[in-house]
């Protein structure tokens, strides 16, 4: 059951109910389905009563539970993509993230999604920020949130947490990670012109100050992106796409 749970939604961690009943680890309870559980799916010990076992049907209920949940949103599920992912780190950065197999409709009747950002660095305490994800408008796969602003460059990895669920696993490596860096003084001073026909093919002109020559610039218009070029540190061209109307 924890695999099972774990390929629908990328969560590794055992349900929070057994570790109220133990105050255990995951070590805790592998060590306790192999001193009391025999063969594949472990449904019964061999010890007719005791905390133990009670621990270990609680955390069955749990994994049950938890891939019915799953199910009824249309997993198993994956982070597919986030746009962007990369920005300065002084600043929060509205993120859109597109999910494979989750229907976010679904899984807003159950109540609110989160966010969670987790920071990576290797050898420190993980910690989270939460912040409230919002659906994208005409679509059932897509949601959108800030990163938090960080003290300096860093990477967050981005997952997703509901009512009863999580989605914390990307659907190729590294595809929820945010990549935080030093935008130094970066800014937009002017887009011209101001607007593009439905049809697209629109070259538009950004300036601005402090522009990254060393990234690829990637841009977002009505919902839509796709790339543009970086001339210089302070000016960018990019010719739109066909827009959604209204």
């Amino acid at each position: 059951l924890f695999n099972l749970r774990k390929a629908m939604s990328g969560e590794s961690a055992f349900p929070y109910r057994y570790r109220s009943y133990v105050r255990g680890t995951n070590q805790a309870l592998e060590a306790a389905l192999d001193e009391c559980c025999s063969g594949a799916g472990c449904t019964e010990c061999a010890d007719n009563g005791g905390e133990q076992v009670e621990n270990l049907r609680a955390t069955k209920y749990e994994l049950q539970r938890d891939i019915g949940i799953l199910q009824s949103l249309g997993c198993p599920c994956a982070i597919s993509s986030i746009f962007p992912s990369s920005g300065g780190y002084l600043v929060r950065i509205p993120v859109e993230m597109e999910l494979s197999g989750l229907q976010v409709d679904a899984a807003l009747e159950r109540g609110g999604i989160e966010c969670w950002w987790r920071r990576i660095v290797p050898g420190e305490v993980e910690t989270y920020v939460k912040r409230p994800a919002k659906a994208v408008a005409g679509s059932n796969s897509k949601v959108t949130c800030d990163t938090p602003p960080q003290t300096g460059p860093t990477f967050l990895d981005v997952s997703l947490h509901g009512a009863g669920w999580a989605v914390t696993h990307a659907a190729t490596p590294g595809g929820n990670v945010f990549d935080m860096y030093d935008a130094g003084n970066f800014s937009i001073t002017s887009v011209t012109p101001s607007g593009s026909p439905a049809g697209g093919g629109t070259v538009l002109t950004v300036v601005g100050v402090d522009f990254d020559t060393t990234r690829e610039l990637q841009v977002r218009v009505a919902g839509v992106r796709f790339a543009g070029t970086m001339l210089n540190s302070t000016h960018a061209l990019c010719a739109t796409p066909e827009l959604p109307t209204g």
